[in-house]
């Protein structure tokens, strides 16, 4: 996942520069991602926080349960 920061390096490319942006996003992650348009789907602001019982993201900011086990989230 991509923090915020990361992203803006990423996201600037993506969209004018796909194949920059896989080498910028590869060269920061070690992954070796071949397609760039899955790189939308690694930026970490699209996931909520981590869950207070299993530490897994929940699936947004929102979420009212957590989809891996279940537990609502403790704000």
């Amino acid at each position: 996942m991509l923090s915020e920061e990361e992203w803006a390096d990423v996201g600037s490319l993506l969209y004018h520069a796909p194949e920059k942006a896989l080498s910028t996003y590869n060269d920061m992650t070690d992954f070796g991602e071949t397609n760039p348009n899955a790189l939308a789907h690694h930026r970490a602001a699209l996931f909520g926080p981590p869950c207070k019982a299993c530490d897994r993201p929940l699936r947004s900011p929102k979420a009212k349960f957590c989809a891996s086990c279940g537990a609502p989230p403790k704000r």
